[in-house]
């Protein structure tokens, strides 16, 4: 999960522009189940 944005970082070094990274896919595709894994954990650990 924490190298998930490197494939936009290598993607903009490609395209040479920033224009069609998209800050949804980060947030849809990284974030929410990125929390949603450590939610899960803290329940599994009876932590929450």
């Amino acid at each position: 999960m924490a190298l998930t944005p490197l494939l936009q970082v290598r993607r903009m070094v490609q395209r040479r522009s920033s224009a069609d990274v998209s800050l949804g896919y980060l947030d849809l595709v990284i974030l929410i189940p990125g929390f949603a894994l450590w939610a899960a954990y803290g329940v599994a650990s009876h932590d929450c």
